[in-house]
């Protein structure tokens, strides 16, 4: 059965090839990478029908039932329902994928938390269960307060609520065993996996760290892409003024989650290993040669790409700590005078050498702050504002022999012209940041001789603006690697959302102290929504995103969206006039929060 299904889809991709063959023609040289593990593009039914139901899933503490207040009476003319929990072993068989191909007017929406705090949850549930269970048959406690291990066997216990039924549980077995609970975890996403797969474009992951900062983004999002109505009736959730924390595990429960999580497999739904964290202040389990050298960190860098959010997260740490040094502008607080890598852009196109990263290892001192953003949203952003892009009609002004004198900042004619599809897979991106905006003077003295802050060699040239991305990571990973200890990792999105939950993690992370008179931080007044792609869009960027490596850092092939009805792409410079009224209401909301700070300090 699920034969036929795939020949009918094999008819439509034809039948869209034949439909494309110009846009085929004119990229005819081009093959994607090998780097990408990417879902399959489903070239049928899908692509111009809407859902028009949808079905919410995910594991019991995941944040089901928060998505299910959002959505539930959120849209017009959409049924939203829960699906019954799953309970089995095996992974879903052909007729059931087939079932669940059929059923094309459903979105899937599946919510996932972070391993560490679902497992957590979970136990924490069932110690409840046990201390209900043991009140009732009038014996002790004890049995209860023993579950506090992550390499046991978990017996899991019966759903204690219905919902709709597309995929059944294996009803010969009431109350599965697992060698761990984590295995548990792999199986059920090892079958969301499946679903993902089958039906990419009918997907939606929540993934409940980023979701309860702001459940109504998910609301103006699903109406961006799947033309969704609001209800006439619809009324936005509160935020939350006190979101979830950090939680903090001791070594020993520490070590048992990194070994028993499947963490490529956690990548696909966007959480990666920095995501359990061991917190400076609990020392439980920890032995004198373990924290040797760890003394507790004074200092905050911050590194990041251009376009991802890095200008932001300094400004929400200067309200916080005080910067390492006064090198730079304003803008470059936490960010220049970095050791190794000079700064926060990492203006270096070679990866780190022994002798650097043994730098990096000796400052125990420093907490590095890495800041990442969606793969196409920031390569979207970098179209708009191609910062230090060698003019292609001026190669010269670039290279080792190029005049510093010639300023290489931002110039969007740079790529005028070109289309975003070309921009992801074929434009070369040429990068040489050797220029007079970044030479900083070292004391920022007038006279005073200027120093650069890059690394620049022979490799300055990427085949695309993904390239350039994978490189960057590459040199965020030798961070992470070096000092995992030492590493907050933060996306864009959480911390527009939340920066004040950002910085409280951060104290209790690593012990850091907030200095006297800091206030409370509100969210981001603008909020970055999805980027809608087209479908040869959507395909490309699949193609030439490291997933594996993007996994490492949070993010999955489904944060990368196409919308109904979006066929054509929009031009550059319409992209950029809606970025120019963006950067115009911040800067006003800037600038009356300081004449509003200016006044409550008098």
């Amino acid at each position: 059965m699920i034969k036929k299904l795939l020949r009918q889809r094999w008819l439509a991709i034809v039948l869209f090839l034949l439909g494309s063959l110009h846009i085929l023609i004119i990229h005819q040289t081009y093959k994607p990478n090998t780097y990408a593990q990417r879902p399959s593009l489903v070239l049928d039914e899908f692509i111009d029908a809407p859902p028009t139901q949808i079905i919410i899933w995910g594991e019991r503490e995941s944040g089901v039932d928060l998505a299910m207040e959002a959505l539930q009476h959120s849209f017009l003319d959409i049924q939203v329902s829960r699906h019954a929990r799953i309970v089995r072993t095996s992974t879903l068989k052909d007729d059931e994928l087939e079932t669940i191909a059929a059923r094309t007017n459903v979105l899937w929406i599946i919510v996932v938390r972070s391993p560490c705090d679902w497992s957590e949850a979970m136990m924490q549930r069932k110690k409840e269960l046990c201390f209900e269970t043991h009140i009732l048959q009038n014996t002790g406690w004890n049995p209860c307060e023993e579950m506090v291990s992550y390499n046991t066997p978990w017996y899991d216990w019966e759903d204690e609520y219905g919902g709709e039924v597309i995929v059944p549980s294996e009803t010969k077995q009431r109350n599965l065993s697992y060698k761990n609970m984590f295995e548990m975890r792999r199986q059920n996403l090892l079958m969301m996996q499946q679903i993902m797969e089958l039906v990419p474009r009918h997907v939606k992951i929540v993934r409940l760290g980023e979701f309860e900062l702001n459940p109504n983004a998910l609301v103006k999002d699903l109406v961006k892409e799947y033309k969704f109505t609001l209800a006439q009736d619809y009324k936005p959730l509160s935020i939350p003024s006190n979101p979830t924390g950090t939680l903090c595990l001791n070594r020993t429960k520490w070590n048992e989650a990194q070994k028993l999580i499947d963490w490529k497999l956690e990548g696909y739904f966007g959480h990666h290993s920095l995501e359990c964290h061991l917190c400076y202040n609990d020392v439980e389990g920890v032995n004198s040669e373990e924290e040797e050298g760890n003394k507790t960190p004074s200092i905050i860098y911050l590194l990041g790409e251009r376009n991802s959010g890095t200008t932001f997260v300094s400004d929400t740490l200067a309200e916080a700590f005080d910067p390492p040094n006064s090198m730079g502008s304003n803008l470059e607080k936490f960010s220049s005078g970095i050791p190794v890598l000079l700064h926060k852009h990492m203006f270096r196109h070679d990866l780190l050498n022994e002798a650097e990263l043994a730098e990096v290892k000796a400052r125990r001192d420093i907490v590095w702050v890495l800041v990442v953003r969606a793969p196409c949203d920031w390569a979207e952003g970098m179209y708009r504002k191609p910062y230090h892009l060698c003019p292609p009609k001026f190669p010269e002004r670039c290279g080792p022999t190029s005049d510093p004198d010639q300023k290489i900042w931002m110039n969007q004619n740079n790529v005028a012209g070109v289309k975003l599809l070309d921009f992801f897979t074929t434009f070369p991106w040429v990068d040489w940041a050797e220029s007079v905006p970044f030479l900083r003077s070292s004391t920022n003295r007038e006279g005073d001789p200027e120093v650069s802050i890059s690394k620049p060699s022979l490799n300055y040239t990427y085949p695309n603006v993904f390239a350039l991305r994978r490189h960057k990571l590459k040199i965020m990973k030798q961070i992470i690697e070096a000092v995992p200890r030492n590493v907050k990792l933060v996306r864009l999105k959480e911390i527009e959302r939340s920066p004040e939950k950002f910085i409280q993690d951060l104290s209790r992370e690593f012990k850091l102290s907030i200095k006297e008179g800091y206030k409370p931080q509100t969210p981001s007044i603008v909020t970055h929504s999805t980027v809608c792609l087209t479908p040869m869009e959507w395909e490309a960027a699949e193609g030439e995103i490291d997933w594996e490596l993007d996994g490492e850092f949070g993010f999955s092939p489904f944060d990368c969206r196409m919308c109904y009805g979006y066929d054509k792409s929009t031009r550059l410079y319409d992209r950029v006039m809606e970025s120019n009224k963006v950067k115009k209401i911040l800067k006003e909301s800037s600038q009356q929060t300081k004449v509003k700070n200016s006044k409550a300090s008098k």
